[in-house]
């Protein structure tokens, strides 16, 4: 039987407390994953909907990000950083199903400051090797990039954020699959390895 190729960067395996939480992990990406979709194929939405969308994507998205992090990641810095996503994701998405009509421009800055917050703790857990591999690199920098772009263009039409949101929306959620897939096999692999 061969061994399995070993990766050539450096990565801690997170613990058996972290790879449990594999399907939390996973559904946060079906949930972004249908809201990409959502608003691809309903691009024409007023704006305040749009909000409101957002709204309730931010909600779930930080409610399991919460629900996964008391045995997620070790270490308070890490941990803080995770949970300082959840907390703003909540927090904002409740302004936004609260107050459509009235956030409108904030919520232009809010959809870029997200971006970028994610993309930035996205980077973070690349770095201390919670998250590895090129793909969720990539979706963090498209994170930030996406950040930046909503940013130098607030006054942009609806449709081009939506499909921008779109987009963002559908690769993050690939790279939480891929995280989750990858924190599944791992944790049907420790088993094994204690044996």
């Amino acid at each position: 039987m061969s061994e399995r190729p070993q990766p050539t960067w450096p990565v801690l395996e997170p613990d058996r407390n972290v790879t449990a939480w594999w399907w939390v992990v996973g559904l946060r990406g079906v949930v972004a994953i249908a809201f990409g979709l959502l608003l691809l194929f309903m691009p024409g939405l007023a704006l305040s909907a749009v909000v409101v969308l957002f709204g309730a994507f931010a909600i779930v998205d930080g409610s399991f990000a919460l629900a996964g992090l008391p045995r997620g990641a070790s270490g308070t810095r890490r941990r803080g950083t995770l949970l300082a996503e959840a907390l703003l994701s909540i927090a904002g998405g409740l302004v936004a199903v609260l107050l459509p009509e009235a956030i409108v421009l904030v919520f232009v800055y809010f959809v870029a400051a997200w971006g970028l917050l994610s993309g930035g703790a996205l980077l973070f857990a690349h770095s201390t090797a919670l998250v590895s591999g090129w793909f969720k690199v990539f979706v963090a920098l498209a994170s930030i990039g996406f950040g930046v772009l909503v940013l130098l263009s607030p006054a942009a039409g609806l449709f081009a954020i939506t499909l921008w949101m779109a987009v963002y929306a559908m690769l993050f959620g690939a790279a939480l699959l891929s995280l989750a897939l990858q924190l599944r096999r791992w944790h049907e692999v420790e088993p094994l390895r204690r044996s």
